[in-house]
């Protein structure tokens, strides 16, 4: 689990400043966003988090059926509820973009699209969130790809 949630980490953090940018409006505010998620992330790898096992994703994007290695991680504090969502799968990163792009389209869902290096990402919102996920190719296990969810909500 550890070493699931460091892999995830540093893509995630990442991804997070550019949407945290859009939603913050200024640079600063979006790395104090940042940097408060990575650190209860860290804190969480560190420590084991009081958040018990049986922590659920949020359902706004449904995890495949065909997913094995779920690992569910979940911060909140005074702004924002982050969730960090990962699985692998034995399917190609083909295979399983087509279907998550079906699924955002099904739920009418605004996301924008972009593949760097053979690696898919999507960034947009749900009601609930704004949401980065990236596609992959399995880091530990050759032929399989692996899934990576961020959810980041401002609380109410």
């Amino acid at each position: 689990m550890q070493r699931i949630a460091r892999r995830l980490t540093h893509g995630i953090i990442a991804m997070l400043i550019i949407s945290l940018l859009a939603a913050c409006g200024s640079r600063s505010e979006a790395v104090d966003a940042a940097n408060s998620i990575k650190q209860q992330i860290d804190k969480s790898i560190e420590q084991p988090s009081s958040t018990p096992a049986s922590v659920q994703p949020p359902a706004d994007i449904p995890i495949l059926n065909q997913s094995k290695n779920l690992a569910v991680e979940h911060a909140k504090d005074e702004v924002f509820e982050n969730y960090l969502v990962s699985f692998d799968m034995e399917l190609a990163i083909k295979e399983v973009s087509d279907q998550y792009r079906q699924i955002l389209k099904d739920k009418g869902y605004t996301f924008k699209e972009s593949e760097i290096k053979g690696a898919i990402f999507y960034s947009g919102e749900t009601p609930n969130y704004t949401v980065m996920m990236t596609i992959d190719k399995s880091t530990q296990v050759e032929g399989e790809t692996s899934v990576s969810i961020a959810y980041t909500s401002k609380l109410k």
